[in-house]
């Protein structure tokens, strides 16, 4: 079954451009990596709309497993995580971040 990597963000007011360029950056990585990115926007959430969902699938726990240790040595990753993501300014809050397996019947 399906395993999900889902990261919620708040984007920064004043910051949606940089936010969706980094996001277009971090899906190049991923998709390169074998990761299947979609991200979403909470548009009817009451407080949690505006929300986005950066997800990325993989076809179970083994390709989740594969592609975690490909993303934790690939330099263009590790790279990009330091300047984005270590950020004393990030153009988006991390709110949360989810590994979910499918269970669909």
């Amino acid at each position: 079954m399906a395993v999900v990597q889902a990261v919620q963000f708040r984007i920064v007011p004043g910051k949606n451009e940089e936010f969706t360029n980094n996001v277009a950056a971090a899906k190049k990585i991923h998709d390169r990596l074998g990761g299947r990115v979609r991200v979403w926007t909470a548009v009817a959430a009451g407080p949690n709309t505006g929300i986005v969902n950066y997800v990325i699938e993989h076809d179970d726990l083994a390709a989740f497993a594969d592609f975690s240790t490909r993303l934790t040595a690939d330099p263009e990753w590790v790279e990009f995580a330091a300047k984005t993501l270590g950020r004393a300014d990030p153009a988006g809050t991390l709110l949360g971040v989810t590994l979910a397996n499918e269970i669909t019947p």
